[in-house]
């Protein structure tokens, strides 16, 4: 194999794009969504480096498969679910679900439109997805960032991922209403005490 000094990497310049008005913004956004998961990539965009910049976390929980009964079709796999401090954009949300370090979609794993999942975001790695050679295939190869969920593999994946999720999402919901009726209890022993 010949050995070059080029440097690693790929170089894509667009040029001429015959539309009246680009959101430059928006694809900078798009972009560092997807950098996320890259951190190594350097991206510009019109000479504006890209850069994912985490939200502000409030908590961090972690997960494992190891002894539970997702381990034998999912292997010791480790999720990560992080806490915002304030609701997040929805591009940000959810659990990002990676194959061998490729980013193949994100899910809040039927917690979706629920009372604060809009604050969670996270990752988990399963390799198992990219090594499946079953009948149903995890993923089709038409980058939809979806993968399916009749896949045996991927089922499992988005069990694991939702239960943990949803547990979070609930004890957020549960602390909001103590601190509601925390607050109104106060309000009414000032109300009482005047």
């Amino acid at each position: 194999m010949p050995r070059t000094t080029e440097p690693n990497g790929t170089l894509i310049e667009i040029d001429e794009i015959q539309l009246k008005k680009i959101d430059v913004a928006a694809i900078v956004r798009h972009v560092e969504r997807h950098i996320a998961h890259w951190p190594n990539a350097t991206v510009l965009v019109n000479h504006q480096d890209c850069r994912y910049v985490e939200p502000p976390i409030a908590e961090v929980h972690t997960f494992r498969t190891k002894a539970t009964p997702f381990e034998p079709q999912l292997g010791d796999l480790e999720l990560t679910v992080k806490v915002a401090k304030s609701p997040l954009e929805e591009e940000l949300q959810g659990v990002a679900i990676l194959s061998q370090g490729v980013w193949h979609e994100t899910t809040l794993a039927g917690c979706e439109r629920k009372p604060f999942a809009n604050y969670l975001f996270g990752a988990i790695d399963v390799p198992a997805i990219a090594a499946d050679r079953s009948a149903i295939p995890p993923f089709d190869m038409s980058r939809s960032m979806r993968l399916n969920p009749r896949n045996e593999i991927v089922a499992a994946t988005y069990a694991f991922v939702g239960m943990h999720v949803d547990a979070i999402r609930r004890e957020i919901e549960r602390r909001d209403k103590e601190r509601k009726r925390s607050e109104e209890a106060k309000k009414l022993q000032s109300q009482a005490d005047r």
